[in-house]
């Protein structure tokens, strides 16, 4: 069976489980997207990655009276029309003015539109569920990451939702943890001492996951303890200056990794973290630190989280939000606890449900639906 799969990008992290559709026993995929479109900073995977391709051109216009951008994207119509496959699967981005006109289109060609989206991630009412709601209406099948996102759809009145969740490389991460030096010559490289206790945070450095707070609460937590903490920050963005400047006035030891993307480099610094902490929402850095058998310190604000955080639900470290406090106790907990313990219920509760192989295998069983 013939499936168009269509992203206006594709991030890095989306290579495992498309590899996993691109070589699929079953059924023809055909990728669309325009491969070098704005991500907003996010690494993209190359349009040579893939043998089955099309060139679509993503713009993104900005409204700066409305703090926001009108989103859309050309190139598409023909390749529906060219095509003539069975089943389009879409990002369902409600601000994408084109994916509006795209999936009525495949409707009326005969196509059975998936929106692959998060759904909803909190309680939502008003004219803007009433628009959520129309949109999701022009697709046979949602695919959501979560089941907390299934579960808000339902009491809204949308039933035709399917969690096909999250996955990064976990089989890379496996692999890289077992080429991973002595934790004493890692802690040499970083310049850590041996005695101190690190902790890491992995993120664009931008202003919605809060790594000033996350700076001045480890620093606060860092001046009650006897031994020395340390923040290994990975990552890049617009706020690097600033939080460096912060930190050079703080007791906390905090190291600016840069962005990070080769596993077996990130596998090294994972195996020396007690834990991730994250103050801002948690999203595939779930993902990302629990496969390296790290686990999660984060807030218990559900509704400023994206989906992910049901992995760190299943087992992680939450604390009270704004609460310096609680967060001071979670640190404390976390630094009690048997690191290879936690390494086994992490990396467990990734193989069991957060894989490209997992997804690969719900997608099958939504399209077997379709045949």
């Amino acid at each position: 069976m013939k499936i168009l799969v269509h992203y206006p990008f594709v991030p890095h992290y989306r290579k495992p489980v498309f590899k996993k559709f691109e070589f699929s026993e079953q059924d023809d995929f055909i990728f669309m997207s325009d491969w070098k479109g704005d991500s907003s900073g996010i690494k993209l995977i190359s349009e040579d990655e893939f043998n089955a391709t099309y060139k679509t051109s993503y713009i993104r216009w900005p409204l700066p009276f409305l703090e926001s951008k009108l989103e859309f994207e050309t190139g598409v119509l023909n390749v529906l029309l060219k095509e003539h496959g069975k089943v389009y699967i879409i990002l369902g981005n409600i601000n994408l003015i084109s994916s509006w006109v795209y999936s009525i289109f495949a409707r009326i060609l005969g196509y059975r539109v998936i929106m692959w989206t998060h759904g909803l991630i909190r309680d939502e009412r008003g004219v803007k569920l009433f628009l959520r709601k129309t949109y999701y209406s022009l697709a046979d099948k949602l695919i959501v990451y979560g089941d907390r996102a299934k579960t808000l759809l339902f009491e809204k009145g949308i039933e035709n939702v399917e969690v096909i969740y999250n996955s990064l490389d976990f089989e890379d991460q496996k692999r890289s943890l077992d080429f991973v030096e002595s934790s004493s010559e890692i802690r040499r490289k970083c310049k850590i001492p041996d005695e101190a206790i690190a902790f890491i945070t992995c993120s664009r450095l931008v202003k919605k996951f809060k790594l000033d707070q996350l700076i001045r609460n480890l620093d606060f937590v860092n001046r009650q303890t006897d031994r020395q903490l340390v923040l290994i920050l990975v990552g890049d963005g617009e706020l690097m200056d600033d939080l460096k400047r912060q930190a050079s006035s703080c007791s906390l030891k905090v190291i600016f990794a840069g962005a990070i993307y080769d596993n077996k480099k990130l596998a090294e610094i994972f195996s020396i973290s007690k834990a991730c902490i994250v103050t801002g929402p948690v999203g595939l850095i779930a993902m990302n630190s629990m496969g390296f058998g790290v686990p999660i310190i984060t807030h218990d604000n559900l509704d400023l989280h994206m989906p992910e955080i049901e992995a760190v639900l299943s087992f992680g470290y939450l604390y009270k939000e704004k609460c310096r406090t609680s967060f001071l106790e979670c640190i404390q907990r976390v630094i009690a606890s048997d690191s290879k313990v936690n390494k086994l219920r992490c990396m467990d509760i990734i193989s069991s449900r957060y894989t490209a192989k997992n997804q690969l295998e719900i997608m099958q069983k939504i399209l077997d639906e379709y045949r």
